[in-house]
C-alpha cells in the first residue's frame, strides 16, 4: 500500500512539476531575453530550454535558440582581419520584397580575393524608399564558404522582416570570418 502512496506522490509531483514549467514560460522568456540582449548566450540557452513545447513562446524561444547556435558554430572561427576585409567584394546585388511576408529576398556575388576559405560574411543592408530617403536597416550573417580566390553565388538571401516597402537596397560586407 505504500508503495502505491509513494507512485501516487511521485506522479503528482512530476505533474506539478510540469505545470510549473508551462506557466514559468514568460518568466524564463523574459530572463532567457535579457541574457540573450547581453550577449550571455550560454544562459540565455539555459532559460530558453526550459520552455516546453506546449508553450505559445516555444516557437520564439526555439528562434533565439537557433540563433545562438548559429552564434556558438563561428565563436571558434577566426575574424577576417580590416587588411583582408577589403579583399572581400559584394557585386551584382539585386533585392525583391516578398509583399505577403514583408521578408527582402536579396542575391549577389560574394569574390574571395584572399589566401583562405571564408565560412561566413556579415553583411548590412540598407533600404530606401522612392525619395532615397533610408528606412531600414538589417545586417544578416550569411553562411559563405566561398574558397580561396574564387566566388561564390548566393540567391534569394532572406536577412529578416521589413515593417515597410522599399524601392532600393545597398549591401555592404561588414565583417567576415574564415
Amino acid at each position: 500500500m505504500k508503495t502505491y502512496q509513494l507512485y501516487l506522490l511521485l506522479g503528482a509531483m512530476l505533474i506539478a512539476g510540469c505545470q510549473s514549467s508551462l506557466e514559468n514560460s514568460p518568466v524564463n522568456m523574459k530572463k532567457g531575453d535579457a541574457f540573450y540582449a547581453s550577449k550571455e548566450y550560454d544562459a540565455a540557452e539555459y532559460y530558453y530550454q526550459k520552455i516546453p513545447k506546449e508553450s505559445p513562446l516555444f516557437m520564439q524561444a526555439k528562434v533565439k535558440l537557433d540563433s545562438i547556435a548559429l552564434f556558438k558554430k563561428y565563436w571558434t572561427i577566426t575574424t577576417v582581419p580590416p587588411e583582408d576585409l577589403t579583399k572581400i567584394a559584394l557585386m551584382d546585388h539585386s533585392a525583391s520584397m516578398n509583399m505577403s511576408t514583408m521578408k527582402p529576398l536579396h542575391s549577389f556575388v560574394i569574390a574571395n580575393n584572399t589566401q583562405r576559405t571564408l565560412s561566413a560574411v556579415t553583411i548590412r543592408f540598407t533600404y530606401y524608399d522612392d525619395t532615397q530617403t533610408e528606412v531600414a536597416q538589417i545586417v544578416s550573417i550569411v553562411d559563405a564558404n566561398v574558397q580561396p580566390m574564387k566566388r561564390g553565388v548566393f540567391s534569394r538571401v532572406e536577412p529578416g522582416i521589413l515593417t515597410t516597402v522599399f524601392a532600393k537596397s545597398t549591401a555592404t560586407v561588414v565583417a567576415a570570418q574564415y
